[in-house]
C-alpha cells in the first residue's frame, strides 16, 4: 500500500525511487481523491508533479536538507490542473498555498539556522492567475461580463490571501536589523486582439519560406530549416511565441534599408476591425536602446504592441476581418511584456510593484513618478548592494533608490544665498551670447541681482549697451 486517503483529502507525502538516466533518483509526491463513487467503484484521483528530493539547489546539501526539515518541495503550481479538468480549483489554491508556505518556512530556516544573509524567492502562480482572470474583473476588456465579476474577484482574493500568509509568517519573525522587500517582475493587462506577425511578415514579401504548406509560426519544429535563407528579408527565432524582436537577414546598406522599409510597413498596419494601429512603436534596435533594449538577445527592429494587443502565433488560424489579426479566445484574458509598459486601467496596470521596508527605509513613502520617474528592474540590485553594503557587480547598469531611505528626499532645500545664486546663474546661462555677458562675468553676481530687484524698472536695461 502507498498510502490512505479520504475522499477530498491529501495522502501523506510520498517517496519513491525512479530510474532517470540510469541513476536512481528519489521522488516525492502526493495524492488527493477528488471523487469517489457510492460502491467505490468509479473514482477519480489526482497526483501531484514528482518533485526530485535533490537535484534543484546549490549546493545540493540545502536542497536536501530542507526537504528534511520542512517537507517536500512542490516547484510547479498551475490553474491547468483545474482547466483541463483534472482537479478543482480549491485544489489549485491548496498547491499553490502549500508551495508558498514552503518558501516562507525555508525563508526562515535558512535566516534563522544557516545565517544567510539574503534570501530570494519567485512565486510564479499570481503571474498565472492573472493571465486567467483580470479580464473578467477589468470592465476595459472586450469580452467583460459584470455578472461574471463577482467569482473572478474571489479567486483573485484567495490567491492574495496565499501571499498575506505568506508574508505575514515571515514579518513575524523579523528582526529590527531586518529588510523585506516584496517586487513583481511585471504588471498585466487585459489583452483583446492578437497579432500574427509571422503572416503578416510572409504576405508583405519579408519572410520567405521553402514550403508554405508547413505551419506558419515560430513553434513549428521545422521553423528554422524551413526558411529560405536565400530570399529572405527577415526572420523571427525558433520557438520563442512572443517575441518583440524582428531581425535582418542582411548586412550594410542592403539591411538599413531592410529596416526602413519594415518599420513604415508596421507602422501604417491597421486593424480593420478596431482601426487602430495595433504597433505602437516601431524602432531600430540603435534607437531602441532608450527603452533598455540592447545586448545580443535583442533583434535589429524592436516592436512594442498598442495596450490591447499581443503577440501570437496563430497558425493556420485567422478571421474573415483580418488575415493578419484575430480576436483573443480561450482561457487567457490578459498578457504582459509586449506592450506599452506605462498603460493602465481603472484595474489593471503594467507596471510592476516595489515595496521594502527596513531600519533605514521612510514609512509610508510612495515615490512620484512625475518628479523622480520610476523605479526600475536595473536598480534594484544597485539598491540592495548598498543596503547590505557591498559593491554591485560590474555588469549591474541601474541606480541606487536613494530617496526610499530615511534622509534623502528627491527636493532640495535651499538656503536664500543658494537660491540667488541659483536665479543668476540661469541668467548667465540665459544671456551668454548678448553684450552683457562680460559684464556678469566680472562684477559682482548678488549685486547685480539685489539692484535689478529693488528697481526692475530702473535697471532693467543696466547691461544694455550700444
Amino acid at each position: 500500500m502507498i498510502s490512505e486517503i479520504d475522499l477530498g483529502a491529501w495522502s501523506d507525502w510520498v517517496f519513491e525511487d525512479f530510474i532517470i538516466e540510469e541513476k536512481n533518483v528519489t521522488g516525492t509526491f502526493r495524492f488527493k481523491l477528488m471523487e469517489l463513487s457510492t460502491e467505490a467503484k468509479e473514482f477519480r484521483l489526482y497526483r501531484s508533479q514528482i518533485m526530485p528530493t535533490t537535484g534543484f539547489s546549490e549546493p545540493d546539501s540545502i536542497g536536501k536538507e530542507l526537504v528534511d526539515k520542512i517537507g517536500p518541495y512542490q516547484e510547479h503550481v498551475s490553474e491547468y490542473s483545474s482547466i483541463l479538468g483534472w482537479t478543482d480549483y480549491e485544489t489549485v489554491l491548496e498547491e499553490a498555498d502549500y508551495q508558498a508556505q514552503w518558501f516562507a518556512d525555508a525563508a526562515l530556516y535558512l535566516s534563522e539556522e544557516k545565517k544567510i544573509d539574503i534570501f530570494y524567492s519567485h512565486w510564479h502562480f499570481l503571474d498565472d492567475l492573472n493571465h486567467h482572470h483580470l479580464g473578467h474583473v477589468d470592465p476595459s476588456w472586450s469580452n467583460f461580463k459584470a455578472e461574471e465579476r463577482d467569482e473572478h474577484w474571489q479567486i483573485i482574493r484567495k490567491t492574495y490571501e496565499i501571499i498575506d500568509r505568506y508574508i505575514g509568517k515571515i514579518i513575524e519573525r523579523m528582526t529590527e536589523r531586518d529588510y523585506l522587500i516584496i517586487i513583481s517582475d511585471h504588471g498585466n493587462l487585459p489583452v483583446s486582439r492578437q497579432i500574427w506577425l509571422e503572416k503578416f511578415l510572409q504576405d508583405k514579401g519579408f519572410l520567405v519560406r521553402k514550403d508554405n504548406t508547413l505551419p506558419l509560426f515560430t513553434n513549428d519544429d521545422n521553423w528554422s530549416e524551413n526558411i529560405d535563407w536565400q530570399k529572405t528579408k527577415v526572420y523571427l527565432r525558433d520557438g520563442v511565441t512572443n517575441d518583440f524582436s524582428i531581425y535582418i537577414n542582411a548586412e550594410g546598406a542592403t539591411k538599413e534599408r531592410i529596416a526602413n522599409d519594415l518599420i513604415r510597413e508596421l507602422r501604417v498596419w491597421v486593424d480593420e476591425k478596431t482601426n487602430k494601429t495595433p504597433i505602437a512603436i516601431a524602432l531600430k534596435k540603435s534607437d531602441a536602446a532608450i527603452f533598455g533594449c540592447w545586448g545580443e538577445d535583442i533583434g535589429d527592429v524592436v516592436i512594442v504592441l498598442e495596450p490591447e494587443y499581443q503577440i501570437t502565433s496563430l497558425g493556420e488560424q485567422s478571421d474573415e476581418e483580418n488575415k493578419w489579426i484575430n480576436s483573443v479566445a480561450g482561457v487567457i484574458t490578459a498578457s504582459h511584456g509586449q506592450q506599452i509598459l506605462t498603460h493602465q486601467t481603472d484595474v489593471s496596470s503594467h507596471l510592476a510593484m516595489f515595496t521594502i521596508m527596513g531600519p533605514k527605509i521612510k514609512r509610508g513613502y510612495m515615490r512620484d513618478p512625475n518628479l523622480g520617474g520610476y523605479i526600475k528592474m536595473v536598480d534594484i540590485v544597485p539598491t540592495l548592494c548598498h543596503i547590505l553594503g557591498i559593491v554591485p557587480p560590474s555588469q549591474s547598469q541601474g541606480a541606487i533608490a536613494y530617496d526610499l531611505m530615511i534622509g534623502h528626499e528627491m527636493t532640495r532645500n535651499r538656503t536664500t544665498e543658494e537660491a540667488e545664486k541659483r536665479e543668476i546663474d540661469e541668467r548667465v546661462i540665459k544671456q551668454r551670447d548678448m553684450h552683457d555677458y562680460d559684464v556678469l562675468q566680472n562684477e559682482n553676481y548678488m549685486e547685480i541681482l539685489r539692484k535689478m530687484r529693488s528697481d526692475p524698472d530702473k535697471d532693467k536695461n543696466m547691461y544694455n549697451k550700444e
